[in-house]
């Protein structure tokens, strides 16, 4: 962990936390597709330990494929070629990264829930769109986990399709973050 140097705010990075970015297939043709696990490579989250308030910084370009599942649950090799076309559509065609490189949320509010729980809402924005998210964290192998379930439509992002549409991305993204922090 890194204090930041005005604030007291404690830093999570690439070095010490990690993101994932769950995406899922469907459609006509879902079988030849993947399910793929991506991994953030450049973001910054930090939080006040006072207040538990957050500031996250998340590079758009920076979603490389961690894991792809042909079946949802059998990892199945991806090749250099199909692995490199898998990113660049997450960053150019969905994220449009060139236009928007920074996705950011910040906490409005963040109360206990719980032991080792807390309720997270604040704002998050995402290619130009800035809308409300609520979600809850919990302690887990001494670290601070979240789930988090975006709707990309409600940040003007449409639905991914390949092969004519029969190939498509779910409309839900599942976020997953976690911080070697237990709160």
């Amino acid at each position: 962990m890194e204090y930041g140097a005005l604030t007291m705010t404690i830093r999570f990075d690439p070095t010490n936390s990690a993101v994932f970015v769950n995406s899922y297939r469907e459609g006509m043709l879902a079988r030849v597709g993947h399910d793929v696990t991506f991994r953030v490579h450049r973001y910054y989250i930090d939080v006040d330990p006072n207040t538990l308030m957050m500031d996250a910084h998340f590079d758009a370009s920076s979603l490389r494929v961690e894991r792809a599942t042909a079946d949802g649950k059998t990892p199945s090799d991806v090749s250099d070629k199909d692995r490199a076309e898998i990113e660049s559509n997450a960053a150019k065609d969905v994220l449009k990264a060139d236009q928007f490189p920074e996705v950011r949320f910040q906490s409005t509010h963040v109360a206990p829930a719980g032991p080792g729980q807390y309720h997270v809402t604040g704002n998050l924005s995402i290619r130009g769109q800035t809308r409300q998210i609520q979600f809850a964290t919990r302690s887990e192998n001494g670290r601070q986990v979240a789930d988090i379930k975006i709707n990309q439509p409600d940040f003007g992002i449409e639905q991914f399709k390949a092969l004519l549409g029969a190939l498509k991305i779910r409309s839900d993204v599942d976020i997953h973050i976690e911080l070697p922090w237990q709160g």
